[in-house]
Order: structure tokens, then C-alpha cells, then sequence
């Protein structure tokens, strides 16, 4: 399977290590827990792009960045934001959550060191959501060696 650096490699949003191999706690999910919250996510990142980086660790059923209010008045470019930096994601398995939550929390994303935890509260409904925040169904790549 490819990793999620790889993944954010392709998608032109960088990486570092992930918080494991900087010695950054890390955080149990309850049992079941299947939702994960996403914090320190960069404007700039899609909700495609951190799904496809995410779903190094399982197939992602649903990822959502919270939008942001829209700028007031005339705000420069550099002001407009999509999102409001932080998000849910949904894997099929618990399995899955508690792999990503051990390798993602602190793992550098586009320059910003992602917070990865199991969320409190129950993601967002997406009907009301325009499609550039949220994407559902991405599945783990499969990245491998064709032998021969």
C-alpha cells in the first residue's frame, strides 16, 4: 500500500514525518469509533487531497472540511479561505481510524502539522455542503510490486 507521504508527494502537498517518529503522544480511539477529527488542515488543502492522503491507512467513506464564512467587503485574495482549517474523516473500519490517528497526528501536511484524534462530535451533514468540501468513497491505493 502506498504511504500517506507518498500519496501527499504526488499531490504536490509535501510532507514530514509522521508524529510517531517525532515522539508525539499518541491517541486510543474508543472501540467502535470510526470518525476521526482532522485539525490544523492548511486553507489551501482540498477535502480530495487530504481524503487521498488519508486513505494510505483505509478506504475513506467520507471527508468533510467545515467552509468558512464568506470574506467581508472586499478582502485581498491572500484573505479568502475555503475551509475554516480543520475537518472529519469517516473510514470503514475502526481498524483503519486507529492506524491513521497513530501515524497522522503530527504528521506534516503542506506545512502545517496535522491534529488526529477520534471526534466528539458527529461529522456534518453533507446535503447542505457544495461538493468542494467534501468527497465520499476514497479507497486505500493499491501501490504495489507486480512481480514477475
Amino acid at each position: 500500500a502506498a504511504t500517506a507521504a507518498a500519496i501527499a508527494a504526488q499531490l504536490g502537498v509535501g510532507t514530514a514525518p509522521a508524529a510517531a517518529q517525532r515522539g508525539a503522544r499518541l491517541v486510543q480511539a474508543s472501540p467502535g469509533a470510526r470518525t476521526l477529527y482532522i485539525g490544523n488542515v492548511r486553507y489551501d488543502v482540498t477535502a480530495y487531497q487530504l481524503a487521498a492522503v488519508f486513505a494510505a491507512h483505509g478506504n475513506v467513506e467520507t471527508c468533510v472540511l467545515i467552509p468558512a464564512s464568506p470574506p467581508e467587503g472586499d478582502a485581498p485574495p491572500q484573505r479568502r479561505v475555503t475551509h475554516r482549517g480543520f475537518g472529519f474523516i469517516r473510514y470503514e473500519s475502526q481498524q483503519a481510524a486507529q492506524s491513521a490517528i497513530d501515524s497522522m497526528n503530527g504528521f506534516e501536511l503542506a506545512g502545517r502539522a496535522l491534529r488526529v484524534g477520534p471526534s466528539k462530535s458527529d461529522m456534518p451533514a453533507t446535503s447542505t455542503l457544495d461538493q468542494a468540501y467534501f468527497v465520499q468513497n476514497v479507497q486505500q491505493p493499491n501501490v504495489g510490486g507486480g512481480g514477475g
